[in-house]
């Protein structure tokens, strides 16, 4: 068994073990795979952080990982049924480590199952430590009986600096990666709050990351908010639903890690539902937002 890095050319059969490892099928019973889109932009924003590993010319795991300045995230990560239990996720796992830690990370980390007693286990038994968990909230949304014609800001990409200044809140944290990858990928949109993003950002993912053919939900992949005052939270979350009705979605999915309690007793009091609970664990560093709040979940 072979572990190396990922080539471009590995996505397809990635796309094949990913939905063999978490058991991913349709109602039909044939694979739910991740889009090929979803894949190659995961692969290029860190493509020498992608792992796979390789048995008898044939892929048997992979691992994917991200880096937000000096804070690195390990997902999504999986091996295939019959090659379970060999050694072979742990090999993966520590040439991602050892891999973001060369490109300076300091804070490692990654979200996982909290349902999954084998997960937690596999990654306590692997050096990672138990953080706050990260809740997945979703929203509803009344469409109205004409359509809204949304004005977008006029600067919709927010300038490096900006996206250099989110370690502020979270030491060490930068977002220009994030940016960069909606520009060139066009997977999705990004709001600027206040004048030229002085009160924060959004990044909005609009299309779905697994093949489907039902609605998606628009989901806010990132959200940082210079500030923790219930006007600046109204402020955002209404920009951010006005681009969602006016774009026909149905539901909003934001997730924020429980650190930022006074944002989730709002998103709450809106009428935000809690969807999916995630349990957050660390290899090293902390995840500690100080004055404003970083929504955001680490994995695809």
């Amino acid at each position: 068994m072979e572990i190396r890095t990922m080539s471009e050319k590995d996505l397809s059969e990635v796309s094949i073990v990913d939905a063999l490892a978490f058991n991913a099928t349709k109602k039909d019973g044939t694979l739910r795979k991740r889009t090929k889109e979803s894949l190659l932009e995961a692969f290029q924003v860190n493509s020498e952080g992608c792992f796979i590993a390789v048995e008898s010319e044939r892929i048997c795991g992979y691992i994917f990982s991200r880096v937000w300045g000096e804070v690195g995230w390990l997902g999504v990560f999986g091996v295939a049924p019959n090659s379970q239990n060999l050694g072979i996720g742990q090999k993966l796992l520590s040439d991602a480590i050892g891999c973001l830690k060369e490109k300076g990370c300091v804070t490692i980390g990654l979200e996982t199952m909290p349902e999954s007693a084998f997960n937690v286990g596999f990654y306590l038994k692997s050096g990672f430590k138990m953080a706050y968990p990260t809740i997945h909230f979703k929203l509803s949304l009344k469409l109205p009986s004409q359509k809204i014609i949304f004005a977008p800001p006029k600067q919709c990409s927010p300038p490096v600096a900006l996206a250099k200044k989110v370690s502020q809140i979270v030491k060490g944290l930068n977002y220009d990666i994030e940016v960069k990858s909606v520009e060139n990928h066009k997977w999705g949109n990004i709001l600027l709050f206040g004048d030229s993003g002085q009160d924060g950002f959004a990044i909005l993912r609009t299309k779905a990351v697994h093949e489907t053919t039902n609605p998606i939900p628009l989901v806010v992949q990132n959200m940082v908010l210079f500030g923790k005052e219930k006007k600046l939270f109204s402020q955002a979350i209404q920009e951010i639903e006005a681009y969602a009705i006016s774009s026909n979605f149905k539901e909003i999915v934001i997730s924020a890690n429980s650190l930022n309690q006074d944002f989730i007793d709002w998103l709450l009091s809106y009428g935000f539902q809690v969807w999916r609970t995630i349990v957050r664990m660390t290899y090293c560093g902390e995840y500690l937002p100080v004055n404003g709040v970083d929504a955001s979940k680490w994995g695809m």
